[in-house]
Protein backbone atom coordinates (compact mmCIF):
# COMPACT_ATOMS: atom_id res chain seq x y z
CA UNK A 1 0.00 0.00 0.00
CA UNK A 2 1.23 3.51 -0.76
CA UNK A 3 -0.17 7.03 -0.66
CA UNK A 4 1.31 10.23 -2.06
CA UNK A 5 -0.14 13.63 -1.13
CA UNK A 6 0.79 17.08 -2.39
CA UNK A 7 -0.24 20.25 -0.54
CA UNK A 8 -0.13 23.66 -2.18
CA UNK A 9 -0.91 27.21 -1.05
CA UNK A 10 -1.21 25.73 2.47
CA UNK A 11 -4.87 25.07 1.70
CA UNK A 12 -5.41 22.60 -1.09
CA UNK A 13 -4.28 18.99 -1.35
CA UNK A 14 -4.35 16.23 -3.92
CA UNK A 15 -3.34 12.65 -3.35
CA UNK A 16 -3.07 9.30 -5.09
CA UNK A 17 -3.23 5.95 -3.35
CA UNK A 18 -2.99 2.26 -4.13
CA UNK A 19 -3.44 -0.86 -2.04
CA UNK A 20 -3.06 -4.54 -2.89
CA UNK A 21 -4.46 -7.05 -0.41
CA UNK A 22 -3.73 -10.77 -0.62
CA UNK A 23 -6.28 -13.22 0.82
CA UNK A 24 -8.75 -10.35 0.99
CA UNK A 25 -11.60 -11.02 3.39
CA UNK A 26 -15.05 -10.20 2.05
CA UNK A 27 -18.65 -11.37 2.06
CA UNK A 28 -19.78 -13.87 -0.59
CA UNK A 29 -23.43 -14.39 -1.42
CA UNK A 30 -24.78 -17.94 -1.54
CA UNK A 31 -28.19 -19.32 -2.36
CA UNK A 32 -30.17 -22.48 -1.61
CA UNK A 33 -32.13 -22.90 -4.83
CA UNK A 34 -34.68 -25.36 -3.38
CA UNK A 35 -35.88 -22.80 -0.80
CA UNK A 36 -34.85 -19.62 -2.64
CA UNK A 37 -32.87 -18.60 0.44
CA UNK A 38 -29.91 -16.25 0.07
CA UNK A 39 -27.29 -15.69 2.75
CA UNK A 40 -23.85 -14.11 3.12
CA UNK A 41 -20.69 -15.77 4.38
CA UNK A 42 -17.21 -14.33 4.96
CA UNK A 43 -14.47 -15.79 2.79
CA UNK A 44 -10.99 -14.98 1.55
CA UNK A 45 -10.49 -14.15 -2.11
CA UNK A 46 -7.12 -14.08 -3.85
CA UNK A 47 -6.75 -10.29 -4.11
CA UNK A 48 -8.40 -6.94 -3.59
CA UNK A 49 -6.92 -4.01 -5.52
CA UNK A 50 -7.93 -0.45 -4.74
CA UNK A 51 -6.49 2.69 -6.33
CA UNK A 52 -7.76 6.24 -6.50
CA UNK A 53 -7.28 9.97 -6.28
CA UNK A 54 -8.45 12.37 -3.56
CA UNK A 55 -8.77 16.16 -3.48
CA UNK A 56 -9.45 18.60 -0.65
CA UNK A 57 -10.57 22.09 -1.71
CA UNK A 58 -11.46 24.71 0.92
CA UNK A 59 -12.97 27.87 -0.57
CA UNK A 60 -13.43 31.41 0.69
CA UNK A 61 -16.27 32.34 -1.65
CA UNK A 62 -17.24 35.58 0.11
CA UNK A 63 -16.67 37.42 3.38
CA UNK A 64 -19.78 35.63 4.68
CA UNK A 65 -19.35 32.22 2.99
CA UNK A 66 -16.77 29.53 3.77
CA UNK A 67 -16.81 26.15 2.04
CA UNK A 68 -14.85 22.92 2.55
CA UNK A 69 -15.06 20.22 -0.14
CA UNK A 70 -13.61 16.74 -0.54
CA UNK A 71 -13.58 14.54 -3.62
CA UNK A 72 -12.58 10.90 -3.96
CA UNK A 73 -12.46 8.80 -7.12
CA UNK A 74 -11.37 5.19 -6.72
CA UNK A 75 -11.54 1.78 -8.35
CA UNK A 76 -12.22 -1.38 -6.36
CA UNK A 77 -11.53 -4.87 -7.72
CA UNK A 78 -12.09 -8.29 -6.13
CA UNK A 79 -10.81 -11.44 -7.78
CA UNK A 80 -10.27 -15.05 -6.79
CA UNK A 81 -11.95 -18.40 -6.29
CA UNK A 82 -14.73 -18.59 -3.71
CA UNK A 83 -16.64 -21.62 -2.48
CA UNK A 84 -19.28 -20.98 -5.15
CA UNK A 85 -17.00 -20.24 -8.08
CA UNK A 86 -14.73 -17.61 -9.63
CA UNK A 87 -15.12 -13.95 -8.68
CA UNK A 88 -13.82 -11.06 -10.79
CA UNK A 89 -15.69 -7.81 -10.15
CA UNK A 90 -14.50 -4.23 -10.59
CA UNK A 91 -16.26 -0.89 -10.14
CA UNK A 92 -15.25 2.79 -10.23
CA UNK A 93 -16.77 4.94 -7.46
CA UNK A 94 -16.94 8.71 -6.94
CA UNK A 95 -17.67 10.32 -3.56
CA UNK A 96 -18.18 13.98 -2.71
CA UNK A 97 -18.91 15.78 0.54
CA UNK A 98 -19.21 19.48 1.25
CA UNK A 99 -19.59 21.70 4.32
CA UNK A 100 -20.65 25.34 3.98
CA UNK A 101 -20.85 28.03 6.66
CA UNK A 102 -22.70 31.32 6.17
CA UNK A 103 -22.54 34.38 8.43
CA UNK A 104 -25.89 36.15 8.37
CA UNK A 105 -27.09 39.44 9.80
CA UNK A 106 -27.64 40.12 13.52
CA UNK A 107 -25.23 37.39 14.60
CA UNK A 108 -27.03 34.48 12.96
CA UNK A 109 -25.11 31.68 11.26
CA UNK A 110 -26.31 29.04 8.81
CA UNK A 111 -24.65 25.73 7.94
CA UNK A 112 -25.33 23.46 4.99
CA UNK A 113 -23.61 20.11 4.45
CA UNK A 114 -24.14 17.06 2.32
CA UNK A 115 -22.59 14.10 0.57
CA UNK A 116 -23.10 11.99 -2.54
CA UNK A 117 -21.66 8.58 -3.44
CA UNK A 118 -22.03 6.78 -6.72
CA UNK A 119 -22.43 2.99 -6.77
CA UNK A 120 -19.78 1.20 -4.69
CA UNK A 121 -18.50 -2.37 -4.62
CA UNK A 122 -18.19 -4.50 -1.47
CA UNK A 123 -17.24 -8.05 -2.40
CA UNK A 124 -20.09 -9.37 -4.54
CA UNK A 125 -22.49 -6.65 -3.30
CA UNK A 126 -23.02 -3.38 -5.17
CA UNK A 127 -24.35 -0.47 -3.12
CA UNK A 128 -26.50 1.89 -5.18
CA UNK A 129 -25.87 5.68 -5.34
CA UNK A 130 -26.56 7.47 -2.07
CA UNK A 131 -26.74 11.07 -0.88
CA UNK A 132 -27.96 13.25 1.97
CA UNK A 133 -28.36 16.92 2.89
CA UNK A 134 -28.26 18.49 6.38
CA UNK A 135 -28.59 22.06 7.67
CA UNK A 136 -28.34 24.08 10.85
CA UNK A 137 -28.88 27.52 12.37
CA UNK A 138 -27.08 29.21 15.25
CA UNK A 139 -26.97 32.48 17.17
CA UNK A 140 -25.14 33.98 20.16
CA UNK A 141 -26.96 36.07 22.75
CA UNK A 142 -26.22 38.29 25.76
CA UNK A 143 -22.69 39.48 25.00
CA UNK A 144 -22.05 36.14 23.20
CA UNK A 145 -22.29 34.15 26.43
CA UNK A 146 -25.33 32.16 25.33
CA UNK A 147 -25.28 30.12 22.14
CA UNK A 148 -28.19 28.24 20.65
CA UNK A 149 -27.96 25.87 17.69
CA UNK A 150 -30.47 23.75 15.82
CA UNK A 151 -29.44 21.06 13.31
CA UNK A 152 -31.60 19.07 10.94
CA UNK A 153 -29.92 15.85 9.82
CA UNK A 154 -30.82 14.17 6.51
CA UNK A 155 -33.51 16.71 5.59
CA UNK A 156 -35.09 14.70 2.78
CA UNK A 157 -34.52 11.29 4.41
CA UNK A 158 -32.43 10.05 1.49
CA UNK A 159 -29.70 8.36 3.57
CA UNK A 160 -31.18 4.96 2.72
CA UNK A 161 -28.88 2.14 1.65
CA UNK A 162 -30.04 -0.03 -1.24
CA UNK A 163 -27.84 -2.80 -2.61
CA UNK A 164 -27.99 -5.47 -5.27
CA UNK A 165 -26.27 -8.81 -5.75
CA UNK A 166 -26.22 -10.18 -9.30
CA UNK A 167 -23.82 -13.06 -9.23
CA UNK A 168 -24.14 -16.46 -10.88
CA UNK A 169 -27.74 -17.62 -10.15
CA UNK A 170 -28.34 -14.91 -7.53
CA UNK A 171 -30.38 -11.75 -8.11
CA UNK A 172 -31.21 -10.07 -4.81
CA UNK A 173 -32.13 -6.51 -3.78
CA UNK A 174 -31.51 -5.14 -0.27
CA UNK A 175 -32.86 -2.04 1.43
CA UNK A 176 -31.68 -0.73 4.79
CA UNK A 177 -33.49 2.21 6.36
CA UNK A 178 -31.72 3.89 9.26
CA UNK A 179 -33.02 6.42 11.77
CA UNK A 180 -30.96 9.15 10.13
CA UNK A 181 -33.53 11.96 10.07
CA UNK A 182 -33.62 13.94 13.30
CA UNK A 183 -33.43 17.44 14.81
CA UNK A 184 -30.82 18.28 17.45
CA UNK A 185 -31.04 21.36 19.69
CA UNK A 186 -28.00 22.63 21.57
CA UNK A 187 -27.79 25.42 24.17
CA UNK A 188 -24.54 26.47 25.80
CA UNK A 189 -23.41 29.19 28.20
CA UNK A 190 -19.90 30.53 28.69
CA UNK A 191 -19.16 31.02 32.40
CA UNK A 192 -15.66 32.38 31.80
CA UNK A 193 -14.69 35.98 32.57
CA UNK A 194 -13.33 37.70 29.52
CA UNK A 195 -11.74 40.43 31.67
CA UNK A 196 -9.41 37.98 33.44
CA UNK A 197 -7.11 37.45 30.47
CA UNK A 198 -6.87 41.16 29.71
CA UNK A 199 -6.19 42.00 33.36
CA UNK A 200 -3.50 39.37 33.50
CA UNK A 201 -1.91 40.78 30.36
CA UNK A 202 -1.85 44.28 31.84
CA UNK A 203 -0.34 43.00 35.10
CA UNK A 204 2.31 41.03 33.25
CA UNK A 205 3.16 44.03 31.08
CA UNK A 206 3.50 46.33 34.12
CA UNK A 207 5.72 43.78 35.86
CA UNK A 208 7.96 43.50 32.80
CA UNK A 209 8.33 47.28 32.70
CA UNK A 210 9.20 47.41 36.40
CA UNK A 211 11.81 44.68 35.96
CA UNK A 212 13.35 46.62 33.06
CA UNK A 213 13.62 49.77 35.20
CA UNK A 214 15.14 47.88 38.15
CA UNK A 215 17.80 46.29 35.99
CA UNK A 216 18.47 49.47 33.96
CA UNK A 217 17.82 47.67 30.66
Amino acid sequence: MFELTYNFMRMYSIGINYSHTVDAMTQIAKQVDSTHTTFLSTENLNTNDNYGITMSIPLHLASWWESSNNFNLYSNNYSGISSVGAVDIQLMTFTFNSYNSFRLKKGWTFELSGFYNTAALYGTTISNPLGSLSAGFGKRFWKERFQIRANINDIFHTDITTSVIKYQNINVDFKRVYDSQFIRLHLSYNFGKKTVARARQRTTGAQDEQNRINTNR
